[in-house]
């Protein structure tokens, strides 16, 4: 057959991986990338890599260089959405404060996965 047209490829970079590239070229020295959505995405360059535990959704990413990136994740987008069953509203600062006043507090783990996998989420405090 025919040869095939030649395709040009351009590789993308993960939000996570970016934001720890845009941090680090600011050479704010050490830092820690936090990064929110369906997936809690924590990277933290100088964490040891012989901590990581694979059972709890601790791993090694690879940044835009090609070097090791401790991670460690959880699906927190997902443990909101079980834990507010679909609620949407607005949230005002006196809220937040009675929630914070009653010791309200949601316990790991609402979602498969993530640093607690065996323990299942709960919701305690208040009165």
């Amino acid at each position: 057959g025919k040869a095939g047209r030649p395709v040009a490829i351009h590789n993308g970079v993960h939000d996570s991986n970016a934001a720890l590239h845009a941090y680090r070229r600011q050479q704010l020295g050490s830092l820690t990338v936090v990064s929110t959505g369906t997936w809690v995405v924590v990277l933290n360059p100088d964490c040891p890599l012989d901590v990581l535990d694979r059972d709890r959704d601790m791993l090694v990413n690879v940044d835009v260089d090609g070097g090791p990136v401790p991670t460690i994740r959880f699906m927190g987008g997902r443990e909101f959405a079980v834990i507010s069953a679909g609620w949407q509203g607005a949230i005002s600062p006196a809220s937040i404060q009675r929630v914070i006043d009653a010791g309200i507090m949601a316990l790991p783990s609402f979602a498969p996965g993530g640093p607690m996998p065996d323990r299942v989420g709960e919701v305690i405090g208040g009165a």
